[in-house]
């Protein structure tokens, strides 16, 4: 079952590998906090620094395809 929610995830990211990796490693604290091994308020502060990383590198990916 896990293996086919990493693979959902990485299938429907139509961007770079780092990007996608936040996507997987989202999915993957989503999990750990239904699971019980981390609290509600840690699983939500890492996943909103994975989207801020995300976002970075979108911009910066953006910017070396506009630039270069």
């Amino acid at each position: 079952m896990i293996d086919t929610i990493f693979n959902i995830v990485m299938g429907s990211m139509d961007r770079s590998i780092p990007q996608a990796e936040c996507g997987e490693l989202r999915t993957q604290l989503y999990l750990a906090e239904k699971l019980g091994y981390i609290t509600s308020e840690n699983a939500n502060q890492l996943i909103n620094k994975t989207r801020k990383i995300s976002s970075m590198l979108y911009n910066l990916i953006k910017t070396r395809k506009e630039k270069f």
